[in-house]
C-alpha cells in the first residue's frame, strides 16, 4: 500500500470511531441496575428542572441523563 493509501486508511477509522463514539455533555447522569429506582431519578431531576431521558448502558444497566432547562425553551 502506499503512503496515500495508508492516510485515507487512517482518516476514514478516524471518521468512524467519531461517528460511533458516545460523549456524555449531560449536566447531570447516573447508572442504575432497576427501572423503579433510574424512574425515581427522573423524577427529582424533573423536579429540580431537569430534562432527562433514560437509555440502555453496558451490563444490562439503565442510564439516565439529564440537562438543564434553558431560558427561553418550553
Amino acid at each position: 500500500m502506499s503512503a496515500l493509501s495508508y492516510s485515507a486508511l487512517g482518516v476514514l477509522v478516524a471518521a468512524l470511531l467519531s461517528a460511533f463514539r458516545t460523549k456524555d455533555v449531560s449536566d447531570a447522569s447516573a447508572t442504575f441496575a432497576s427501572v423503579p429506582d433510574a424512574v425515581q431519578y427522573v423524577i427529582q431531576q424533573e423536579d429540580a428542572g431537569y430534562y432527562c431521558w433514560m437509555r440502555a448502558a453496558r451490563g444490562g444497566q439503565i442510564q439516565v441523563r439529564c440537562y438543564r432547562h434553558k431560558e427561553g425553551t418550553p
